[in-house]
């Protein structure tokens, strides 16, 4: 049985940094799941558009909220979820 140890890979930074290159690396070398804040953000907020700018502005507000947990829970939960082998 190979290694089941669960590895988890932040990745942040500037626009045009790389971090996307980086991405595919990792998905195509190790099979890595991917978890955008972009998508964490449209599923808390429902009414946001998929721009920037809109995107920007709902991450903050709810940032201020709860001084950014809100990021570390909905990272947990999908994590959870892919260890179970359920469809988020």
């Amino acid at each position: 049985m190979g290694n089941t140890k669960l590895r988890i890979v932040l990745l942040s930074g500037p626009i045009c940094s790389g971090k996307s290159a980086l991405v595919n690396l990792l998905k195509g070398r190790h099979g890595a799941r991917v978890i955008k804040t972009r998508e964490l953000i449209l599923k808390k907020s429902l009414k946001t558009k998929s721009e920037r700018k809109a995107l920007q502005i709902a991450g903050q507000k709810l940032d201020n909220r709860d001084g950014g947990a809100w990021v570390g829970d909905a990272l947990q939960r999908a994590i959870d979820t892919y260890a179970t082998g359920q469809t988020p």
